[in-house]
């Protein structure tokens, strides 16, 4: 069966997926200066423009900096926890001062009790005690890493919950007369994310859109320093690859976050 092949022009014209044959629209994306709205407060706050762009270092930043690299998978011995050992070790080994959260292994609960959720209506910080560490770890973080799983297509629950806690009113934004503010965590001048797919790529990116890219890249990188330098090492169709492609996989994204770091 004849199969027509993408067309790099005319983002609205269908392709056929190769594993389903079901003809998909392709997502436009032009556009990116258009505001959208804040998921939480509805407020529209305008996209970041990445294409065409490169971001320097700041002034006085090189050099040796506090990485939080954030591990969420309930088995330490799975792929991803090689990925986040590796990842420790290449950090380290370049000088920086690394400190792991693994949320599986200290029994993080990621639920947003009705105290907390009217908290965040309120605009104002809770101090429950289990995740007072979580806060200070992201407010003294100049570097966060983020090593997970993708689970029908986005982010594990327990990570999803990590950031409806831990990024709190005072925290990671404020809201000041309806107004949504961003850049509230200033330190966290790299940001970049190590994510696991059982799907290959052209079925996340084109079909599904690749919504957990979107969320954390261009979303949460507002809460950032101004200039932030992010790094997306995305691994994809890892159930059907050998352990050396994995390896291979695992080696190229490794090194691809350590360069965002000066490693």
């Amino acid at each position: 069966m004849a199969v027509p092949l993408p067309r790099k022009r005319g983002r609205s014209s269908p392709f056929h997926h190769p594993a389903y044959g079901v003809a998909v629209p392709l997502p436009r994306t032009r556009g990116r200066s258009s505001p959208f709205h804040h998921p939480a407060y509805g407020v529209a706050v305008p996209l970041p423009r990445t294409r065409g762009r490169r971001l320097r270092p700041e002034p006085g930043r090189a050099g040796a900096i506090d990485v939080l690299v954030l591990f969420c998978h309930p088995e330490p011995g799975s792929f991803a926890g090689s990925i986040r050992a590796a990842l420790e070790a290449e950090l380290a080994r370049a000088g920086h001062r690394v400190r792991i959260l693994d949320l599986y292994a200290e029994g993080f609960d990621p639920v947003l009790d009705a105290e907390g959720w009217r908290a965040h209506r309120a605009g104002e910080r809770h101090g429950s005690a289990d995740i007072a560490p979580h806060v200070a770890a992201l407010t003294e973080a100049e570097g966060l890493v983020l090593v997970y799983p993708t689970w029908w297509y986005g982010l594990p629950a327990v990570l999803k919950g990590w950031f409806d806690r831990v990024w709190q009113p005072g925290v990671a934004f404020t809201l000041e007369d309806g107004v949504f503010r961003a850049h509230r965590l200033p330190r966290l001048i790299r940001f970049a994310a190590i994510a696991t797919y059982g799907s290959p790529r052209l079925f996340i990116e084109w079909l599904v859109g690749d919504p957990a890219r979107r969320q954390l890249v261009r979303g949460l990188a507002l809460q950032f320093a101004k200039g932030v330098r992010c790094c997306w090492a995305p691994i994809y169709a890892v159930d059907a690859k050998s352990e050396a492609r994995l390896a291979k996989e695992r080696a190229r994204a490794v090194a691809k976050v350590a360069r965002l770091f000066g490693a």
